[in-house]
């Protein structure tokens, strides 16, 4: 896998190298039209498919950013997903890399994202001042 970018199948993945039945941890940023496609929704539900642990956000800069943790083996197809996403995702990167797994985590969560919801929240109280 290249560090950047899909998965090249000449090269084995990070995680080829470690026991499958081991527990792993992966922080991936994932580029293309991956926001406004129920892209955190549907990962949500490939990863609570697959028993992994974890959580999913939207980005400022419009990526989609998420930590996954579970067997090796889930986390892998989990990550195969991600390079695709949901129908209307169309994917151009996927930038991942490797963390030490550990217990902060209980199932996977769908995380808000604030700055966005502020950037409404001003938007409307200016359209509201404007109307005055």
């Amino acid at each position: 896998m290249t560090k950047k970018g899909k998965t090249r199948s000449d090269k084995p993945a990070l995680s080829d190298k470690i026991d499958p039945s081991r527990i792993v941890r992966a922080h991936a940023l994932i580029s293309g039209r991956v926001q406004g496609i129920f892209y955190r929704a549907s990962a949500r539900s490939e990863a609570i498919k697959r028993k992994l642990i974890g959580w999913v956000r939207n980005t400022s800069d419009g990526k989609v950013e998420l930590i996954v943790q579970g067997p090796k083996h889930e986390v892998d197809d989990f990550l195969d997903w991600c390079r695709s996403g949901p129908m209307l995702a169309d994917v151009t990167e996927v930038e991942l890399t490797f963390e030490e797994p550990n217990d902060d985590l209980t199932g996977f969560e769908v995380k808000e994202y604030l700055a966005g919801m502020a950037t409404a929240a001003k938007n409307a109280i200016t359209e509201m001042i404007g109307q005055r």
